[in-house]
């Protein structure tokens, strides 16, 4: 099967090309997410937001890139952007941002 039947099966939303691309490609994107995300779940989670998106967007896939390199793009893109709100909700604090805190809210 080509990357253009299967593109062309994926923006009919037909399952059985879903399920191919699925299967072609869940080991490798899960194996990049691992790279970016900390623990198992935030990895899974990466990976399954991006196959969301790659059969969202994948009518506007180009081929000025492969198929693989293009659903990569869209992994990375996600699990940074999960690093980067973890960074946002968990950011350090120096010892005397920590004690104005304490004191603000009567600690």
């Amino acid at each position: 099967m080509t990357d253009k039947e299967l593109v062309d099966g994926c923006i009919r939303e037909d399952r059985k090309y879903q399920k191919i691309l699925w299967n072609l490609y869940s080991s490798k994107l899960m194996a990049l997410c691992l790279r970016y995300c900390k623990k198992q779940e935030e990895a899974e989670d990466a990976l399954m937001e991006s196959f969301v998106r790659i059969y969202d967007k994948m009518p506007t896939f180009r081929y000025q890139s492969s198929l693989e390199t293009w659903m990569r793009r869209i992994a990375v893109n996600i699990s940074i952007n999960k690093l980067r709100a973890q960074k946002d909700i968990w950011q350090e604090l120096s010892e005397s941002e920590y004690e104005h805190r304490l004191i603000s809210i009567g600690a």
